[in-house]
């Protein structure tokens, strides 16, 4: 992973950042092209939306910078002003590095995005018995093509408060595998479940699927944790 303040980390040098991101690059996109998207993908979103901003408070500091009156702009019929304040060189050479990085950045997150777009839409969930009205916790079925069996894991939804918002979370945690078969049906795996974990009578129960094998960890994973979370916030209560 590409440290958080590799832009300040050892030096300024232009030629040496462009080294530095071209090699986190080609990493990242080394592992989308083998359908690898996670953490690689988060990562590279986080590397992005910092740059942004730290580009944004660049900007507002030079706004403040005071200015003086040089002339009129006849042609837009406005003043001409110059900074009284000139940039420094270190300011100037992040900028530079800002500029070079955030264009190739945003291309590799959007192959990223295409990809995850891809395989979210390849993801088919429905639920296992009966629709329960508590939904905040229970269990995720998924099936694991490559493997030809169901990983059952626990989840339970968490809720971290910002001023303003709210922001949900999938926690899951990996309760076992059971060999995908005729007999060996997902109702069957809930009840095998519940017998085992009493605390959970009469446990919300989802099963994600798909027809094409995805890279299990890396991905499906996931994404089905994206999809639960989008079907719970669309199911009435």
């Amino acid at each position: 992973m590409l440290s958080k303040n590799w832009i300040t980390e050892n030096n300024l040098d232009n030629e040496y950042k462009r080294y530095v991101l071209a090699g986190y690059l080609k990493k990242v996109s080394d592992k989308f092209d083998k359908s690898l998207l996670f953490p690689h993908l988060k990562d590279l979103e986080e590397h992005v939306l910092l740059l942004k901003e730290l580009k944004e408070i660049k900007r507002g500091i030079q706004s403040r910078f005071p200015q003086s009156l040089t002339g009129l702009d006849w042609q837009k019929m406005g003043a001409k002003y110059s900074e009284d304040m000139k940039e420094s060189s270190m300011m100037h050479a992040i900028q530079e590095i800002l500029d070079h990085a955030i264009p190739r950045m945003n291309a590799c997150l959007n192959d990223g995005n295409t990809i995850y777009d891809f395989f979210k839409g390849q993801l088919f969930i429905e639920t296992i018995g009966i629709e329960p009205l508590y939904e905040d916790e229970g269990y995720l079925l998924l099936l694991n093509i490559g493997d030809n069996c169901t990983m059952a894991y626990r989840y339970n939804i968490t809720i971290f408060d910002y001023p303003g918002a709210s922001y949900k979370k999938v926690n899951t945690v990996y309760v076992g595998s059971y060999k995908s078969s005729i007999t060996n049906t997902e109702a069957r795996i809930k009840r095998k479940l519940v017998k085992e974990n009493a605390e959970l009578p009469n446990p919300a129960t989802y099963s994600i699927k798909t027809d094409i094998p995805i890279p299990f960890y890396e991905t499906m994973l996931p994404l089905a944790k994206h999809v639960l979370m989008e079907h719970l916030e669309r199911t009435p209560m």
